[in-house]
């Protein structure tokens, strides 16, 4: 089956809306030996998939020794047998470098995918947000991860209602979703959070704006993800069984490895021999929005 594992507490960004570090405190991130024990441990119980969750798995380490990184957590936890998938969630676009794509892209238990929060492609809005990078930046960033490792699923979440957002904001964060065509795609409506920077804004974005404007952006990345989902047509695949039929007519469930638990679609796979919590090849036979549809090869 599939675990989570959880390498680091707290966070080393100030983003204005966010509370974390406020209630969590700076980063700590756990020792590699620890990490490696409990994932040994989860493996050793049948878990194949792993996904390794921070606030920003990029930061991983930096309040540690010098050879205690991402990079030297990921080379530990790939001698591990029996481990096939590692995920990486919430990767900080600011902080992904060369070195880490190169070792990404020829590393097969990694899978290609990356769940890189980017929030806001307005420079304006980026600025109040204190994410400290630009629209530019998050562009080529983009583009060197898919030139380095071309066959990536990259999952993004943005936030609509920031205070400030002008429609002219907005419009620039739509066409950056169209051009930049993500795998999967989240949309937050901005809350307002007691004790954070933003939450003490003024030109607070009315409600049935944000509604309005996260309703745009899903109906953007429908279109998108039904493209992307029809280029699987025919595709034999991968494909981790994650549920059995709830009655006889059902099918299987499961996730291709560009499909992070409980966030992105799944598979449903048409097998009389699909085992339960093992990675299996299968031919994709349909596709819709989000997910695929399929048979087992045997």
């Amino acid at each position: 089956g599939s675990a989570y594992v959880k390498v680091a507490e707290g966070c080393q960004h100030n983003c204005s809306f966010c509370i974390i570090p406020a209630i969590r405190g700076p980063l700590r991130s756990r020792a590699i030996k620890s990490v490696v024990l409990e994932v040994e441990k989860l493996v050793a119980s049948g878990v194949v998939e792993i996904n390794l969750i921070a606030q920003d798995l990029a930061a991983y380490g930096r309040d540690l020794s010098e050879d205690q990184n991402l990079l030297s957590l990921l080379k530990s936890l790939i001698k591990i047998e029996g481990l096939k998938w590692i995920r990486m969630l919430y990767v900080y676009p600011e902080n992904i470098s060369d070195e880490f794509l190169e070792f990404f892209a020829r590393e097969p238990k990694l899978v290609k995918y990356l769940d890189m929060p980017v929030q806001h492609s307005s420079d304006k809005l980026l600025a109040k947000m204190n994410r400290g990078i630009t629209s530019d930046f998050l562009k080529g960033i983009i583009e060197k991860i898919r030139s380095k490792v071309p066959d990536i699923a990259l999952r993004t979440s943005v936030m609509v209602g920031f205070p400030g957002e002008t429609d002219e904001d907005f419009a620039h964060l739509c066409e950056f979703v169209k051009a930049a065509r993500f795998t999967h795609l989240g949309c937050f409506t901005y809350s307002k959070e007691e004790g954070t920077v933003a939450g003490r804004m003024t030109e607070q974005v009315e409600e049935h704006i944000k509604q309005e404007r996260q309703a745009k952006i899903m109906g953007i990345q429908k279109a998108i993800s039904t493209e992307n989902m029809r280029l699987l047509q025919d595709k034999k695949v991968q494909v981790l069984i994650t549920q059995a039929p709830l009655s006889q007519d059902e099918p299987f469930v499961g996730r291709l490895s560009s499909q992070a638990p409980e966030v992105d679609g799944v598979v449903y796979v048409q097998s009389d021999s699909a085992s339960l919590g093992q990675i299996q090849e299968l031919l994709i036979t349909d596709t819709h929005e989000y997910d695929v549809s399929g048979c087992l090869l045997r």
